[in-house]
């Protein structure tokens, strides 16, 4: 059909892609790249397919060529979202060796004695592949684990693609007022969900990665998504940490909304102290600080507070072309970070409080890109308490 391959980015974009992967293939001393990320093949050809969970990989190699390997079922998928001319269907019959094909697309390479890096940390690699890949490649070829510098080719996002996740982070404000209309006492919480996904949908969005950790009620206190709904109550608080991706590219905000008689001062001051440690984790976002200090800020607000009981371990993490069951990218947001941050990164930052005196629980996450001159907030979260 003349209107395929459906991709989102020019071809020149892909190229570059490309480009920047083979130079950092070399500088490691890497033959070709084994990926097992969907989010990896999707960054480098457009291949839009979720097989990671049975098994598929892409062959990149020094010289520039790219060839994947997948199942029947992704077959049409290369034609339809990708710049791949073909593809190697693995053979699904009983007893079929993953590891043997594998072998076999390093041998039509060229690999045999090779220098191969291996993506492992990824949902697509689980254990059972990696016993499959070492007992057909030991002694063949040399193999290792290239995460770490695959890992850091999609970091800093370019030009096209913060304008995808600006269009995600339209979608998102539109959830956001979404979701505050909804939540009145007596509504039950399906009906806040269905309002989240009908204005994804309407509005060209995808699905969120992540089964987001949203609730009231004793859900408000929760940090993962649980199964069973619930109605809102009189008197309670629903917090939201929403998220969608346009075309994958992924941005969310975190926000609560309190129902009824809540006490509104405490709120208020909890809300301040934890806005204000967004602010300074946001101040610390700038090229050539370490991830390190931004966690250092928001922890060192809350010490200045008299709140270090409230440190965490993580105040947020990367966000960008996210496929399920996450949305969450390395490096996290963590203490004694060296991680160097770099201009046109794309960072969710999320501190939150939990107070156990008044039982209120109050965070305030942003997405935003690293400028030189200071932050690009992509996402908005309200300001101040919300109460319906």
């Amino acid at each position: 059909m003349s209107d395929l391959p459906r991709i989102h980015f020019t071809r020149e974009e892909y190229a570059r892609r490309l480009d920047k992967t083979s130079r950092a293939m070399k500088a490691t001393g890497y033959d070709a790249f084994l990926l097992f990320k969907s989010e990896d093949m999707y960054w480098l050809t457009g291949l839009d397919t979720d097989g990671y969970y049975v098994f598929h990989t892409m062959l990149v190699t020094a010289d520039g060529k790219v060839a994947y390997l997948g199942r029947q079922a992704d077959y049409n998928n290369v034609f339809y979202s990708s710049i791949l001319e073909g593809c190697m269907v693995f053979d699904e019959l009983a007893g079929s060796s993953r590891g043997q094909a594998v072998k076999s697309l390093l041998q039509d390479h060229g690999l045999a004695g090779g220098r191969v890096g291996v993506q492992y940390n990824t949902m697509g690699h689980r254990a059972d592949l990696y016993v499959d890949i070492v007992a057909a490649l030991e002694g063949w070829c040399s193999f290792s684990d290239a995460s770490p510098t695959i890992d850091r080719l999609r970091l800093v996002k370019t030009p096209a693609e913060i304008e995808m996740m600006r269009k995600s982070a339209n979608i998102v404000q539109l959830m956001a007022e979404a979701a505050i209309a909804e939540t009145r006492a007596g509504v039950f919480e399906g009906k806040i969900f269905g309002a989240l996904a009908q204005t994804i949908y309407e509005n060209d969005g995808d699905p969120c990665a992540l089964r987001y950790p949203i609730g009231c009620g004793p859900a408000s206190k929760l940090g993962r998504y649980t199964t069973g709904r619930h109605h809102v109550a009189e008197t309670d608080q629903f917090m939201f940490e929403i998220g969608c991706g346009y075309r994958h590219y992924h941005t969310a905000i975190y926000f609560h909304v309190l129902v009824g008689d809540v006490p509104r001062q405490r709120l208020s001051d909890l809300l301040k102290i934890v806005e204000e440690a967004r602010d300074a984790g946001q101040e610390k976002m700038r090229p050539g600080n370490t991830i390190g200090s931004v966690h250092a800020a928001v922890s060192q607000t809350y010490l200045k507070h008299d709140l270090g009981a409230y440190l965490r371990k993580s105040y947020g993490y990367q966000m960008g072309i996210c496929y399920p069951p996450t949305w969450v990218s390395a490096p996290m947001i963590i203490g004694n970070s060296e991680e160097v941050i770099e201009e046109d990164m794309t960072i969710f930052l999320h501190p939150s409080l939990a107070d156990t005196e008044s039982g209120l629980r109050v965070s305030s996450g942003e997405t935003v890109v690293v400028k030189a001159a200071g932050v690009e907030k992509l996402t908005v979260a309200p300001s101040g308490p919300i109460v319906n």
